[in-house]
């Protein structure tokens, strides 16, 4: 893969979340590759570090990498938990990091050998939940289980360690509600909702590609408080790029459903380009100019930082819901429905007067790449 250079990611993901424009794909796929080429600087900072100080476990790591062919490596750089660590490794100690990233690098490789040195392990998970290997003593054969791919591409979590380790502050959740796995008769009819619902855009090129190349996982799981399980709630977190958290999958509406997913994918888009090219607010930042942000969409008080996400992907949620209208796709009610909330939000929003309120100063790049958009919708909203 060349090395992609991006200047600005802000002034692309317009282009890139308008999924009626021909060439959106292309420019979805720019944003992945510089993402990636962003990780191995990273990781390549990491083995340098690790040459200097403990050259054998410099050795070890390099030895396996050279292992994995160019699309493995592609792949085993933008898993979550593996992106997480590359990108936040100083709470670790360097031993544990390389171990897991080796330990990454087997799992890889046994999907294709369907083994692995069971001398070294006593299983392997890819970080994913997308493929898990554990070898049978008393049978003297090695099991494997691989996980349902939405479109066949990305892998959908239900009961892996990375999946079962998902707390309630890790999704806002409160401490009462119970986050637990489905069982796997659930899991069979969620399939089956997760494939009915992206089949009406299915031939959509520009959606579709938006969702297989910034959904890198899926994790699935319920949750309830009382043993009633709560509503759809779909969350991304900036600090496993790639990765979304669904809850309470298997009555959810497909329209609702397909929107969590695109609003989720956007997320990820936006968190790649920050590594691309720092254009949020750094957590310091965010928490000096507080949660007072008032969404012009929910009406629900955020931080600038979300603002700031929230209206590219409420862009992103405006072109999904405008080819939906167009071509008569899922419930006409409910997309009409959306597509004025939609619209409406976009003719209260005032991102200079939001920022001014919150002591909060925007680029004049993402000012321009609002006002495109805000110019956009509200011409379509009163044409």
């Amino acid at each position: 893969m060349e090395k992609s250079i991006i200047q600005s990611p802000v002034l692309m993901f317009k282009d890139a979340f308008d999924f009626n424009k021909p060439g959106a794909s292309q420019i979805q796929s720019l944003l992945n590759d510089a993402y990636i080429n962003a990780l191995k600087d990273k990781f390549s900072e990491y083995k340098h570090s690790l040459l200097l100080s403990q050259p054998d476990l410099y050795e070890r790591l390099v030895i396996r990498e050279d292992l994995l062919s160019d699309i493995d490596a592609q792949y085993f750089f933008t898993i979550p938990e593996v992106s997480h660590v590359i990108l936040n490794h100083d709470f670790l100690g360097k031993n544990q990091i390389t171990d897991f990233f080796i330990a990454a690098i087997d799992a890889i490789k046994s999907t294709a050998t369907q083994t692995y040195d069971i001398d070294n392990y006593s299983h392997l998970w890819i970080p994913d939940g997308s493929f898990y290997i554990k070898y049978d003593v008393r049978e003297r054969v090695f099991r494997t289980f691989d996980t349902y791919h939405l479109l066949d591409k990305i892998p959908v979590d239900f009961f892996s360690p990375y999946c079962l380790k998902i707390s309630n502050s890790d999704v806002n959740e409160k401490p009462e509600n119970k986050i637990e796995p489905y069982d796997f008769g659930e899991i069979e009819i969620i399939c089956r909702l997760l494939d009915e619902t992206i089949e009406p855009i299915v031939d959509i090129e520009n959606i579709i590609s938006q969702l297989s190349t910034f959904l890198k996982a899926i994790v699935i799981n319920k949750i309830s408080n009382g043993g009633i399980a709560t509503n759809l709630i779909s969350g991304s977190d900036a600090r496993y790029i790639g990765r979304t958290v669904i809850s309470n999958v298997i009555s959810a509406n497909p329209l609702k459903l397909i929107e969590a997913l695109i609003h989720e994918s956007i997320h990820s888009t936006l968190y790649m380009g920050d590594v691309i090219s720092p254009w949020l607010p750094t957590r310091d930042q965010t928490k000096q100019a507080g949660y007072d942000a008032v969404s012009p969409w929910t009406g629900n008080k955020i931080s600038i930082s979300s603002i700031q996400e929230a209206i590219f992907v409420w862009y992103g949620i405006y072109q999904l819901l405008k080819i939906c209208h167009e071509r008569d796709l899922y419930q006409a009610s409910q997309v009409f429905d959306r597509l004025i909330f939609v619209m409406k939000g976009f003719k209260s929003l005032d991102l200079k007067r939001i920022a001014a309120a919150n002591n909060f100063s925007v680029s004049e790049g993402l000012l321009y790449a609002v006002e495109q958009m805000q110019t956009e919708v509200l011409q379509e909203m009163n044409a």
